[in-house]
């Protein structure tokens, strides 16, 4: 199941040097670059811990340049200054005549950026069930808009963010187990 190619300091990163967030025994990462340059090629969702949401931003912005979707759009959403009403609908859109201030309904964010990177800052914030329809985009790819029961085939890579101890959030109920091990945390 491990990759027959050995990572050494004097060579090129190699594809399959690292597999699925899960490093082989060839593989010694000497500091975060290290880690997040050899993850940044594999597709697949991310959870950063973070005490700098700066620096994790920066991260975020490497991890995008440096993956398959490196051509398509990267956009930076905090999840904690956005209010709970409006979440879902900056999330994951609206259908028309759902919301009076939306008549014409509105394209969400992943939605928007289908194709590329969506950096979520300070996801602990969701709250229950935009972290349920996240489940469902992250497992299936598919979403669900406000307000109507279609759902929409979404391709965009997850990264996402947190100061906070999640494995306490999930331990009050405050956190969705799902989600959480959905994403591969770094």
């Amino acid at each position: 199941m491990y990759s027959e190619f050995k990572y050494t300091k004097d060579s090129d990163w190699y594809p399959n040097s690292c597999f699925g967030g899960v490093f082989n025994n060839n593989f010694k990462p000497n500091n975060t670059y290290d880690y997040v340059s050899c993850t940044s090629r594999f597709d697949f969702n991310i959870l950063l811990k973070t005490i700098n949401f700066d620096a994790t931003y920066i991260e975020a912005q490497y991890i995008h340049r440096n993956s398959i979707r490196n051509t398509k759009s990267f956009i930076r959403f905090n999840c904690e200054k956005v209010s709970k009403d409006l979440i879902d609908i900056e999330l994951f859109g609206c259908e028309p005549g759902t919301y009076k201030n939306f008549p014409e309904g509105k394209k969400g964010i992943l939605e928007a950026y289908n194709g590329g990177t969506v950096y979520l800052e300070e996801v602990s914030e969701l709250p229950l069930y935009a972290q349920y329809k996240l489940i469902d985009l992250v497992e299936e790819g598919i979403l669900s808009k406000s307000g109507s029961n279609k759902k929409i085939i979404i391709d965009v890579k997850l990264i996402a963010s947190t100061k906070k101890d999640l494995n306490k959030l999930m331990e009050k109920g405050l956190f969705v187990e799902g989600l959480y091990y959905s994403l591969i945390e770094m």
